[in-house]
């Protein structure tokens, strides 16, 4: 006939659900019917630890740059690429969300000495803070001349982080307390460089100010938003350790974090990896 039959349901994220309609004369299909499940009850866990895997970052997004006898003081990287690339003869930024026809761009590659820029970062390190671990990350550094604090940077033993062509490298011994700088000399002027943000890594935390964050000492992280913690820009691991006491006779046992606000969780018992949390009920 022309009834209709009605039903509702709730999914979560990557769940899917299939229905079959059947006619009355085709009988009534058996019903299988689910386990009853236990009665649930919910275990206290102790204090947790919270520990990041990988060392804290200072994003360095403004800078003062220099070309052709111009100088900007205080503009953000994005915007000082554009006018370097447009300094050099170009409309726009190569690659900046384009791509070149063949080698148009980078046949053009043939620039005198007395092209390219000069882009000076400064950033600012507190009393207290672990020096030791202090790195410096730039995109592509073996276009640039680059320099701390008027040491130049030896990036042959520099280690890839989160990026390919990111390298990162000790520059524990060029840092002092105080106001600090980061110099970026790109002459003569190649298309294969684009002035990017550079980045400070190091074991310690951050402190907004007037105008971006201070490097202060480290502190023991709590169970609360990392941007809270001075790790406004950290992206990477963050290690939870925590205990809880689960009695033998328990047969089947839920873990639940539905208060979770991060990308994805993997969970480790006693030291296996038994799965991960990343969406809806937030559950394992």
């Amino acid at each position: 006939g022309k009834g209709r039959v009605l039903t509702s349901f709730q999914l979560n994220p990557t769940q899917s659900i299939l229905y079959r309609a059947l006619p009355s004369e085709a009988g009534s299909m058996p019903v299988k019917r689910l386990p009853k499940r236990e009665a649930e009850r919910s275990f206290r866990t102790g204090p947790t630890t919270v520990t990041p895997a990988s060392l804290n970052v200072l994003v360095l997004d403004y800078c003062d740059v220099k070309y052709f006898g111009k100088q900007e003081e205080g503009i953000n990287t994005w915007q000082a690429n554009w006018n370097t690339w447009q300094a050099q003869g170009f409309e726009r930024p190569a690659w900046d969300s384009a791509v070149q026809f063949r080698k148009r761009i980078l046949e053009r590659n043939q620039f005198s000495a007395g092209t390219g820029f000069e882009a000076t970062f400064h950033f600012e390190v507190g009393k207290g803070v672990d020096l030791s671990l202090l790195e410096l990350a730039v995109e592509c550094p073996e276009l640039y001349r680059i320099f701390v604090n008027s040491k130049k940077v030896d990036f042959g033993r520099a280690k890839r982080w989160i990026d390919p062509h990111l390298q990162s490298v000790s520059i524990a011994r060029m840092v002092h307390t105080g106001e600090n700088e980061v110099r970026v000399i790109g002459r003569p002027f190649d298309v294969r460089m684009e002035q990017e943000n550079v980045y400070i890594r190091g074991n310690f935390s951050l402190e907004a100010t007037r105008a971006g964050f201070r490097i202060v000492p480290g502190h023991q992280l709590q169970v609360k938003p990392w941007s809270r913690q001075g790790y406004p820009f950290y992206s990477e691991l963050m290690h939870y350790d925590t205990t809880v006491d689960i009695p033998r006779t328990s047969k089947r046992v839920i873990l639940q974090l539905p208060s979770w606000k991060g990308g994805s969780a993997t969970i480790g018992v006693d030291g296996k990896r038994v799965g991960f949390i990343a969406w809806m009920p937030f559950e394992l």
